[in-house]
């Protein structure tokens, strides 16, 4: 809902280090929450020290956000110059709230305290940070850090906003603020009204097959995303004589080099050649066909804040089956979704499972794509991210 004419609209300052789309979701959720601000005729100003990949028509018109770049020479720990605050500081007026972003940054804590001083309000939104497996992962560090700077910026805050209910339910353990708003992530759903042709798959991928069931797998290929887990309950399914073909999709993370030959090494130590492959990125609509020439998509994460993979799957119509790693899982098993323990043997006895029945598989994937277009309905969201920030300028 747009704001008044008459009234000052809001000003929403979003401050990420890095947009760089190469980092992952956080910057795809900064970018897309700060357009369509934009576009309901919010003040918006996206503060960054590297504006490597912000949208090339956001510095011609006057319906997209403003850009500033501060000194992308930080102090060591990331933090921000005296000159590069006092630049962002004169953004600060009436009307004002300022949002930040992950909680391992020093600088948030900067201009959190810069804000104070201004009488500015500001939200947090942890990105999944806060998840139990997250906190285990370096875990005296993170929690050191936590006592000495996030706990008392985290409760300063006017809200703290989460991305699904399971996140909230977590990070509340450290986090204990009764203030809290739970907003899904933007998801367009544009781009999937009208689906490529299953056989473009067919023959974009010669390892694609046209008589056993297709799974699939679409993500970067890091230790994280439980590939491993994925390829060993390929194996338990083949020891027990299921029919399938399993697709692994995704280019090599740049923190885990080496891994993908790691994968190949388990695949064929397993002998599992002619019925695993990895085919490296796939995009565009051959993304979009691969999903829905899909029987089924497995996604079992350790960890995934909103899991755009899953979400872009079950719009193309493809039944999912992902792990309870997913903070998303209560939603998009209300859905049709299917959500188990990430271990292998969990794995292969839900796959096994689903492919028992394809007519019946293929009901859930149109049913979880009727929910996709309802409830992540892109005007819906926005209206709520709007209200949120609108919301939170007025409690200053």
């Amino acid at each position: 809902m747009a704001q008044h004419p008459d009234e000052q609209p809001v000003h929403c300052i979003h401050y990420l280090p890095r947009i760089n789309l190469e980092d992952g979701g956080v910057v795809r959720f900064v970018l897309d929450v700060c357009s369509v601000l934009a576009a309901q005729g919010m003040r918006v100003t996206l503060v960054t020290q590297d504006a490597t990949d912000i949208p090339e028509n956001w510095l011609v018109r006057d319906d997209r956000p403003s850009v500033l770049v501060v000194d992308q020479h930080a102090l060591p720990g990331g933090l921000l110059t005296r000159e590069s605050l006092k630049s962002i500081a004169v953004l600060f007026g009436a009307n004002t709230i300022l949002s930040l972003h992950v909680p391992w940054l020093l600088s948030n804590y900067q201009l959190a305290s810069v804000a104070g001083r201004c009488g500015i309000p500001y939200v947090v939104t942890p990105h999944g940070s806060l998840d139990d497996w997250s906190m285990r992962q370096k875990a005296l560090k993170k929690k050191l850090f936590w006592c000495l700077f996030g706990r008392r910026h985290y409760h300063r805050a006017a809200y703290i906003h989460f991305t699904a209910a399971s996140e909230r339910d977590q990070a509340l353990s450290y986090a204990s603020k009764t203030e809290t708003q739970v907003i899904p992530c933007l998801f367009d759903t544009e781009p999937y009204a009208k689906l490529p042709e299953k056989q473009k798959a067919l023959k974009a991928f010669p390892a694609m097959s046209e008589c056993k069931p297709n799974l699939l797998f679409v993500s970067r290929l890091h230790p994280k995303k439980g590939v491993e887990i994925l390829i060993e309950a390929a194996n338990l399914l083949q020891i027990r004589g299921v029919n399938f073909n399993l697709i692994i999709a995704g280019p090599e993370d740049d923190l885990a080099k080496g891994y993908r030959a790691h994968l190949e090494t388990l695949v064929a130590d397993f002998q599992l050649s002619d019925t695993v492959h990895l085919v490296g990125m796939v995009d565009g609509d051959e993304k979009l066909a691969l999903y829905r020439a899909c029987e089924l998509f497995v996604l079992p994460t350790h960890q995934e804040n909103f899991g755009f993979v899953l979400i872009e799957a079950m719009a193309c119509g493809t039944p999912v089956l992902t792990s309870f790693g997913v903070d998303i899982w209560k939603e998009i098993e209300e859905a049709g979704a299917s959500v188990v323990e990430n271990t292998p043997h969990e794995v292969a006895k839900e796959i096994e499972r689903l492919l028992e029945d394809l007519p019946l598989l293929a009901k859930v994937g149109i049913q979880s794509r009727a929910w996709v277009f309802d409830a992540l309905d892109s005007k819906k969201i926005a209206a709520k991210y709007f209200a949120m920030y609108s919301g939170t300028a007025n409690k200053s």
